[in-house]
């Protein structure tokens, strides 16, 4: 049985939360796997499907990659965010205010500014995304939210856990011990978020998204209270989401929160089942090297799918059978591999550094 909040320890860490972790990451690089196009405030970049294009493109393996591409846009960016409301609410109590704004600008905007004038700025301007001109442009506008990419997500999740936090503690504060009300709060400022009168390095859309860490905090005090379900209930649970998530696919029969709380849950069963099924992996060091990783995957792999669509259309690659199925697997596991290399190079060069 789980533990209660009153005696779980702070920071504790939760194996299923990895496992959550681990999925989200996969979905989003699926994701972005797909896409020949993209835009932003100062550049774009577009690329157009060879005339000469292998037939193999559109083997069935290859179409279902690009189904889940679309498919996980339909819940993946909330779902990051209810987990980051279930972690924080692993803590036995609120941590200090300012404590945790530094623990989370460490964590989350510094990132944001490392990896985006050093890698992603750079790499995008290399292959074409932005000229001279418009790369100065921006270099100056990345700085309060412009042109983010991927990154937009670390500002925007600073903002809500932020003013999360805040709810909480101003309702301590008049000794309002209710779990509800919070969310409840959350939800009103997420569905108003667009009469902020204005948008500051990603502060409108962390209101946004608002009611997933809300929600995502509400999960986890429930869940440490409830007993584990057993498998058949997890595998039975899995399935009625998935014929749900086949309905809506065919005929829209969720509205878009609903469909965005079955994706979460179905990542979340699919998740607790592969726990039960995989517990040794989980005392392995190559699960501790993934693990630990999973953010760099985060940061790094967006900028290298533009370097693969680059490389591909430059030298015709897609022409070809061995280059359409290379392009795809180098596009998702590919990606995620070099991302986790990267990660552990770049850990261990900042170990070296501060010691």
């Amino acid at each position: 049985m789980s533990k209660t909040k009153e005696s779980q320890k702070p920071n504790t860490r939760v194996v299923i939360y990895d496992w959550v972790r681990l999925l989200a990451t996969i979905w989003v690089v699926i994701g972005h796997s797909a896409y020949l196009d993209d835009a932003a405030e100062h550049g774009s970049i577009a690329f157009a499907l060879p005339e000469l294009l292998s037939p193999a493109y559109n083997d069935l393996p290859l179409r279902v990659v690009r189904f889940l591409s679309g498919w996980v846009y339909t819940f993946h960016m909330p779902l990051f965010f209810l987990l980051s409301g279930a972690v924080l609410a692993l803590s036995a109590s609120l941590p200090s205010f300012d404590g945790f704004v530094k623990k989370k600008a460490k964590r989350l905007l510094l990132p944001y500014l490392f990896y985006g004038y050093f890698f992603m700025l750079p790499v995008k301007y290399l292959i074409g995304y932005y000229t001279n001109e418009t790369l100065t442009q921006a270099l100056a506008g990345f700085f309060v939210g412009e042109d983010a990419g991927h990154l937009w997500f670390l500002p925007a999740l600073f903002w809500s856990l932020l003013i999360y936090l805040t709810i909480r503690k101003i309702l301590r504060h008049f000794s309002v011990k209710s779990e509800l009300l919070p969310f409840l709060i959350c939800m009103i400022l997420s569905f108003s978020y667009e009469l902020c009168p204005f948008e500051f390095f990603g502060f409108k859309t962390g209101l946004d998204y608002l009611i997933w860490v809300a929600l995502g905090y509400l999960f986890e005090t429930i869940r440490q209270k409830a007993k584990p379900l057993p498998l058949w209930k997890l595998s039975a649970l899995l399935v009625v989401m998935m014929i749900l998530e086949v309905l809506h696919r065919k005929y829209l029969i969720l509205h878009y929160l609903a469909a965005i709380l079955v994706g979460c849950a179905l990542t979340y069963l699919l998740a607790r089942l592969c726990e039960k099924a995989f517990c040794k992996v989980t005392k392995t060091g190559f699960w501790k090297v993934l693990c630990r990783n999973l953010f760099a995957v985060y940061l790094i792999h967006d900028p290298l799918e533009f370097v693969i669509l680059k490389l591909f259309w430059h030298f015709g690659w897609m022409e070809s059978v061995a280059g359409v199925y290379g392009y795809t697997s180098l596009r998702t596991v590919g990606v995620f591999a070099l991302s986790v290399i990267a990660g552990e190079l770049i850990g261990k060069l900042q170990s070296r550094i501060s010691s």
